[in-house]
């Protein structure tokens, strides 16, 4: 026997807060630390902190639905969680955003590559469409899309179809 409405998961992991560059020297401080603490004990603890910091650091939001609030934090080393709590019926408005996300890795600080990230972002807004708080991201319109309307009837709001014309009437006073 299946539930009427599938479960829907209110904590959304939103990655690391370092860059892919930066997360793989972490992860050679990780690999290193253990062959650097036998010839210098402290430099080796060293790098095994720093490395477990910039691996294990990330960004979480939780909506809780008895309080009515969302929670914004940072993971720091993987268990140290410092963020804030908004409550979410200052916002009205849920809709789905797109959003460009740049990587750019420099080799030589001469040459440069770039590697950008098309996503979806699930947004709350205010009445007044200003206040944009991101929720979480999807690589694909239809999943964030899915995710927002069931939130909205959850957390009972209204769902906006993002428009940019529609926002830049409202904020001009048409």
């Amino acid at each position: 026997m299946e539930p009427l409405d599938q479960p829907i998961d209110l904590h959304f992991r939103n990655g690391k807060v370092f860059p892919s560059n930066v997360l793989i020297l972490g992860y050679i401080f990780l690999g290193l630390s253990p062959l650097v603490f036998f010839g210098n004990m402290f430099l080796g603890a060293g790098l095994f902190l720093g490395g477990v910091f910039i691996a294990f650091t990330s960004n979480h939001v939780v909506v809780d639905l008895e309080t009515q609030t969302i929670r914004e934090y940072t993971a720091y080393w993987g268990f140290i969680r410092i963020g804030i709590t908004t409550d979410y019926r200052k916002y009205g408005i849920l809709t789905v955003v797109p959003v460009r996300q740049t990587t750019t890795t420099y080799a030589r600080s001469i040459h440069s590559t770039s590697y950008t990230d098309y996503l979806f972002a699930v947004c709350l807004l205010g009445s007044n469409y200003r206040g944009k708080k991101e929720l979480t991201k999807f690589p694909q319109k239809s999943l964030s899309e899915n995710l927002a309307k069931e939130l909205t009837h959850r957390m009972g709001m209204e769902y906006f179809d993002y428009d940019p014309m529609v926002i830049r009437e409202k904020m001009l006073g048409r």
